[in-house]
């Protein structure tokens, strides 16, 4: 069965020759793995830096509940990130904030306001200009709420 929905790209390794296997945060699966073939060929006509930490993409895969390891049809960037890629500052905070989220993010486990809160702030730190030397501190402590936690008030660390 076929499905379309958003997707925020989290980690990609390489596999085989011209593969790579690649775990997404979506809007209606939660965290789903996949294997993409011929990405690192020539010839590939999906960009390898779609899968970039943090890309924001949408995606029409083949969803098949028995299978741990997914396939796509069709990916492609929603929103193309302007500033993050190129920034080193802002690649090494999202590539540490989406290996927390990695961690938190039941597999198959559908959590919309944690997707739309996510994807939200993600659009924010790619426009941001000056301080966000702090953005994944505030990053951790806001992902609380979203998960149903909050933090003791009145204590200190």
């Amino acid at each position: 069965m076929l499905s379309k929905t958003r997707a925020i790209s989290l980690s990609f390794f390489p596999y085989r020759e011209s593969s790579v296997i690649c775990r997404f945060f979506t809007e209606e699966f939660g965290l789903q793995s996949f294997v993409v073939n011929g990405v690192r060929s020539s010839k590939s006509k999906i960009s390898p830096g779609l899968f970039q930490p943090f890309s924001l993409l949408e995606v029409v895969q083949y969803q098949d509940q028995k299978k741990a390891l997914h396939r796509l049809k069709e990916i492609k960037p929603v929103l193309p990130l302007i500033s993050i890629p190129f920034s080193p500052a802002k690649t090494a905070m999202v590539m540490f904030c989406a290996e927390i989220l990695g961690k938190v993010v039941r597999e198959g486990q559908t959590n919309l306001p944690l997707f739309g809160w996510t994807w939200s702030r993600i659009e924010t730190l790619d426009r941001m200009q000056s301080g966000f030397d702090d953005w994944h501190n505030v990053f951790h402590r806001d992902l609380l709420n979203p998960l149903g936690l909050e933090p003791e008030s009145g204590k200190e660390l």
